[in-house]
């Protein structure tokens, strides 16, 4: 079983096999976890504060399209 922490190669090819319904059960928490470690970094913490992200509240992984994008430009202009 796939924990938001740790995953493994064969956990990885057994999703080839899987619904695309069973993919997105494995992929929500990893993603969840991902932009958890990414609000440890104040850049994200700013952005996702300014447009009101809340992680808890993503559904499924069709939700990332609400994240806002960011360019390297707007990580050269940010300060730090």
């Amino acid at each position: 079983m796939v924990t938001a922490t740790e995953y493994s190669f064969e956990e990885a090819l057994s999703l080839r096999k899987k619904t695309a319904a069973e993919i997105e059960k494995v992929q929500l928490p990893l993603l969840k976890a991902h932009l958890r470690q990414a609000l440890k970094i104040p850049f994200y913490r700013d952005l996702y504060s300014a447009h009101s992200i809340n992680i808890d509240s993503l559904q499924q992984v069709q939700d990332l399209s609400s994240l806002p994008l960011t360019s390297r430009g707007d990580l050269d202009a940010a300060p730090g």
